[in-house]
């Protein structure tokens, strides 16, 4: 019997051997399970994975900064110009008599100016109170809170150019009355000309280019404080 069952379990091991090797092979895949939601997760992952820009896209997106940047918050029209350029008449009328001793070297370009500012010099030196009502006038419109900021710094820039030209008119009233020698007073008459000139001529030019006219030493400055942050 012992052998019997031997050879009957030999058989039944030989048989399973032979059926295992001769069943074909499938894909495991297709036995087992693949979620469906696993694509999907990934390109969920891939939709918040951080942009990283290109050196191109970077480069070209700062040069658009830099050119915003550099653009002017407000552009002045025409007549804001122009308006802004009226005031600066006070400074040039209270310092045209600097140029005095210039004009006998120059008498072919001072004498057209002085033809020129004749009229309006008649009118402003007709009275001291024309002065005065011109001044607080070019103070009151600098102040007025309807006109741009731009308008109000050059109304108030060139109300304050005006008054610095208070103590440099006191020393050149005292040198005349004291009978000081020309070498004395032709410099310093020629150097306060040349100064104010070439601030005027700074206005003149930023105005022109519609551009604010704010480097001027000390007198932008006060100008940008005076002009109010409304």
């Amino acid at each position: 019997m012992r052998a019997f069952y031997l050879l009957t379990l030999s058989s039944l091991l030989a048989a399973n051997v032979a059926m295992a090797v001769s069943r074909p092979v499938t894909d495991m895949s297709s036995s087992c399970f693949v979620p469906t939601s696993l694509p999907r997760a990934m390109s969920s992952l891939q939709r918040r994975r951080p942009y990283t820009p290109s050196p191109a896209t970077s480069s070209r997106s700062s040069c658009c900064m830099r050119l915003n940047a550099n653009q002017s918050p407000e552009s002045p029209s025409l007549f804001e110009r122009a308006f802004s350029a009226t005031p600066y008449l006070l400074p040039v009328l209270d310092s045209i008599n600097y140029s005095r001793f210039l004009a006998f070297y120059a008498p072919d370009l001072f004498n057209p100016i002085y033809a020129a500012l004749d009229p309006l010099l008649a009118v402003y030196k007709a009275s001291p109170f024309i002065n005065l009502a011109i001044y607080l006038l070019i103070v009151w419109v600098g102040r007025q809170p309807a006109l741009s900021r731009y308008v109000r710094f050059n109304f108030q820039q060139a109300i304050i150019l005006d008054v610095a030209l208070v103590i440099p008119s006191i020393l050149t009233s005292i040198l005349r009355e004291q009978a000081a020698p020309v070498w004395v007073q032709e410099p310093v008459a020629n150097t306060l000309f040349f100064i104010l000139s070439a601030s005027l001529a700074y206005v003149a030019v930023k105005l022109t280019l519609g551009q604010k006219p704010n480097e001027i030493p000390l007198i932008s400055e006060a100008a940008e404080m005076t002009a109010g942050p409304f």
